[in-house]
Formats: structure tokens, sequence, C-alpha cells
């Protein structure tokens, strides 16, 4: 996870990544209606290199999954707590889980959205090794046939 911003209220919070637990504590005054009180940015901890899934038996270049809500509880001064469970309490609207589709971008060796000369350079130095996990065609050696890849779409960017 990269980041909380708070919106309404301040606070604090705690990342265990090991777990994938975010615990955080947060004050402020009296809110009603429908207010954003915190915004949590995820950042990827895995990525993914766009490989020939032609040559390369079972391999699937999209990833998907659900994201979700475990728990969430609000505590009050004066008032009995409030809390979500999932599949159980529904005393806070935590939002819907949401699904995400990854598609990593032919040649994109870093990730980063684009190709570039930091992808060539990536396969640049790895060139004439046996290296499946930067291998885009399938056959475990990186060669001119992988740098083809990566130069059939040098200059994309992700939208």
């Amino acid at each position: 996870m990269a980041e909380v911003t708070w919106n309404e209220w301040t606070g604090t919070y705690t990342v265990d990544e090991v777990d994938g637990n975010l615990t955080g504590y947060a004050s402020g005054g009296a809110v009603s209606g429908n207010v954003t009180l915190l915004t949590i940015t995820f950042n990827a901890t895995y990525n993914r290199i766009w490989k020939d899934e032609s040559t390369i038996s079972g391999w699937k270049n999209i990833q998907t999954g659900t994201v979700y809500f475990q728990w969430a509880n609000l505590s009050y001064p004066s008032s009995p707590d409030l809390r979500y469970e999932k599949g159980d309490l529904n005393q806070i609207d935590v939002g819907p889980d949401f699904a995400y589709s990854f598609s990593p971008i032919q040649g994109d060796m870093d990730n980063n959205g684009i190709v570039d000369v930091f992808d060539l350079r990536t396969l640049g130095g790895l060139y004439n090794t046996v290296n499946p996990e930067y291998d885009l065609t399938g056959d475990n050696f990186i060669d001119i046939f992988d740098i083809v890849v990566v130069a059939r779409n040098f200059g994309f960017t992700y939208p």
C-alpha cells in the first residue's frame, strides 16, 4: 500500500505488508451525509512482464482479482461502536468490493507504462543469457527476438 490521504478527518496509520493489513486511527469534527473520510492508494507489490501466450504454455497476460475490506470499526466516545465485517455485519458502508484487471504492455520490461530505452537497456544487459523471467518469446533465452518484441512497441505510452 502506498499512502492514505485524509480528507475530512486526520489520523495515523500503519501498514503490515506481510499480512496485507492497514490499521489506523482517525479523528475529527462531526460530519453528516455522504463524506469521504479517507482515500487509500495501493501500489502493486508484484509486477508481471508481458510474454508471448502462443509460445508459453498456460501463460495469460491479463491478471484479474478483487480488492475488499475484511473489517472496519468506528468508535465514538459516548456511543457504541459501529462495525463492518465481510459477510456478517454491515453497520458501516465501506463501499463495494472492486475488481481490477491488469494487462502488461508488450515490451514494457519495468511496468512503468512506457516502452522506452530503459526497457531495451534491461534486455540488452541480459542479452545472450538464459533468463526465463525476462524472456518474452518462450525459449528461456534472451536474444534478438526478445529485443524485437520491445522494438515493436517502442514509444508506446499506456493511456
